[in-house]
Formats: structure tokens, C-alpha cells, sequence
């Protein structure tokens, strides 16, 4: 928070998972924005939905979807598709992620035009697409960018964005959790 009040922001947009509504709340408090200046994102935010992994351990789910994307996503994200699950939960590929952080954009640009946008996402995978499509990085790397729980990078630019991926590409903790989720594929 002390580095969000240096240099307000203007809007802040957070996704409908508790996580986000809760952190939207506090950050709207202790910045003493309006409501209306805090405002719920109805889909495009959402998780990537993982199909049959849905709901599954997560210590070895994530590494498993990190893993497929690096080995199938692509450049594009287009491969790399969790398996289906029988009760309609999405089973999405970076590129479909990457098309509703595309809409969301392209409303921002004429909605909140001059204004400086938070956005609260309810997981590190979509700030991490997000700051790919910034900079030009093939989806399949993404997860190179993860954000941690509660993580703020602010003055997020392209050449930003290139100079953590080039810190972290060769992370012993990133490349381990690749490891790991290709022995679970």
C-alpha cells in the first residue's frame, strides 16, 4: 500500500473471487477511494479454467499446468489444453485467457482513458499473460512472470516486463516446478 499511495490509482478493477472483492475493499479503505471507483469484473479476469483438474491438489496441479504450457501453449498459447471434465468446467488454453484479457483491455482503453488502473486478479497466471501480451514474450513462458499472492508491480512497460523475465528465466525454483509438473504429465 505505501508504494500504491506515492501514486494513487484512479480506478481499480477486481475479479468476483473473494480474494479479490476482499482485497478491492481494503485497498478502497485505506486509499479512501469512492465505490464507484471500485469496480467488479465480471468475466474477463476470471481464473483459467483447468477442466478435470479443477479442485484437484494444487501443489501438483499447478506445476502440471505450468509444465503443459511451457511444452504445448506456443507462442500464441493456442496448445497446451487441460482434459475436460464431465461437469462444464472450462478447460482453457492461454489463448483463450489471453482473448478475455484482450477484451478487457480494449474497454479500458476508451472507459478509463488518463485514468491509472489497479487491476486485482484472483490468481499469478493472469497478471503474467497479461504482462506477456505487454511485451511481446510467447505465452508457453508466462509462468516465468508468475506473480506471488499480494505481489504489486507497478509501471508495468514493455521493456519492464523483458528485464524480470531475463531475472527470472533461469530461476533454480522455476525451473524445478517445470520439472516436477512434466514427471506429473
Amino acid at each position: 500500500l505505501k508504494q500504491l499511495a506515492k501514486q494513487p490509482p484512479t480506478v481499480v478493477y477486481h475479479s468476483l473471487a473473494a480474494n479479490g472483492m476482499d482485497t478491492g475493499d481494503y485497498i478502497a479503505r485505506s486509499l479512501n477511494m469512492g465505490r464507484d471507483r471500485l469496480l467488479p469484473e465480471f468475466t474477463y479476469l476470471d481464473q483459467r479454467g483447468i477442466g478435470a483438474w479443477d479442485a484437484s491438489d494444487e501443489t501438483i496441479v499447478r506445476p502440471a499446468v505450468w509444465a503443459l504450457d511451457e511444452l504445448e501453449a506456443g507462442m500464441e498459447g493456442f496448445g497446451g489444453r487441460p482434459p475436460p471434465n464431465e461437469d462444464g468446467t472450462p478447460n482453457e488454453t492461454l489463448h483463450d485467457q489471453f482473448t478475455r484479457l484482450r477484451q478487457f483491455v480494449s474497454l479500458q482503453e476508451s472507459r478509463t482513458a488518463g485514468d491509472i488502473i489497479l487491476i486485482i486478479f484472483p490468481d499469478g497466471t493472469g497478471p503474467a499473460l497479461l504482462s506477456c501480451m505487454i511485451a511481446g514474450i510467447p505465452f508457453s513462458k508466462c509462468h516465468v512472470l508468475e506473480f506471488s499472492p499480494g505481489e504489486v508491480r507497478l509501471d508495468v512497460t514493455p521493456e519492464n516486463v523483458w528485464d524480470l523475465y531475463r531475472q527470472r528465466q533461469d530461476d533454480p525454483d522455476y525451473l524445478a516446478t517445470i520439472d516436477a509438473g512434466k514427471e506429473t504429465l
